[in-house]
């Protein structure tokens, strides 16, 4: 049986973009619960405007060491 356990994916923009990006770098996530109980997670930067800065997004299956 095959199962989804994880995905992970950025934007081809928002990689450019990063380098513009002061270093700083926060992760954040928000649980799923309506078709799927999943958790989507969102590494955020702050850019020279000191405005939030989206990066990379992934849908885990739970918040663990290993997702």
């Amino acid at each position: 049986m095959v199962r989804f356990c994880h995905v992970f994916w950025a934007f081809g923009l928002l990689i450019e973009g990063f380098s513009y990006c002061r270093s700083l770098l926060s992760i954040d996530d928000t649980h799923l619960y309506e078709t799927y109980i999943v958790c989507l997670l969102i590494a955020i930067g702050v850019d020279a405007d000191s405005t939030l800065y989206p990066l990379v997004f992934a849908v885990v299956g739970s918040e663990s060491e290993d997702s």
